[in-house]
């Protein structure tokens, strides 16, 4: 990283010298004509950074183009794995932990799509079974009913998970308290399902809807 930075600095550095010996070099506005005093320096900036900002721009516009094809394919993976019955559910289904975060993915996508579709896939993936069980969930499964739990009320101003919710809250705020310092470190700093981060996310986002400082 220290290379890199020194690397840009260095380049940095020689793009102003190469300018500023541009402007020492030029000839004194008295022995210039007026059409020739009026070529711009500011040309040599303009082909070094215009072509970049450019690429950036039309990268960035082709993925917004784009954008609404890739959420519905997205889509169209979590609606068929919320309405299959259990037999019927693909791999991709299968291998989920849970039915709260297909559920979750499902409620984003009717907040940003105001599609009835997913709404209604949204209330078939939540379990009756499932909810039954919140007092077994890990880390990761608990995380996401509670992210649920939150879009639910915020979207949709629907309330039916909020007792729920309050119970999960409080097992992830033991789930993090109770770590000693190693466990927590390690909770932080790896990339696994029972991120310390998800989890500190989610609570942050339930206190805010429910005003809850403490």
């Amino acid at each position: 990283m220290k290379t890199r930075n020194a690397q840009r600095w260095t380049a940095g550095l020689m793009m102003a010298l190469g300018l500023m010996g541009c402007a020492s070099a030029a000839p004194s506005p008295v022995s210039v004509a007026p059409a020739q005093a009026t070529v711009p320096t500011s040309v040599v900036v303009e082909t070094v950074v215009a072509p970049t900002v450019d690429v950036v721009d039309r990268g960035w516009m082709r993925f917004n183009d784009n954008r609404d094809g890739y959420t519905a394919l997205v889509a169209e993976v979590l609606v068929d794995c919320a309405n299959a019955e259990g037999p019927e559910q693909s791999p991709d289904c299968v291998r989920r932990r849970g039915s709260f975060e297909v559920a979750y993915a499902l409620s984003a996508l009717y907040r940003m799509t105001h599609d009835p579709v997913y709404l209604e896939a949204a209330d078939a993936a939540i379990e009756t079974k499932a909810l039954g069980k919140l007092d077994r969930l890990d880390a990761y499964e608990a995380s996401f009913f509670l992210a649920l739990a939150t879009e639910r009320e915020r979207t949709k101003r629907r309330t039916d998970l909020h007792a729920g919710a309050e119970q999960v809250a409080k097992q992830l705020e033991a789930w993090l308290t109770e770590a000693d310092d190693y466990a927590f470190a390690q909770r932080s700093m790896f990339g696994n399902e029972e991120n310390a981060a998800v989890v500190l996310g989610r609570l942050w986002d339930w206190a805010e809807l429910t005003a809850d400082d403490a």
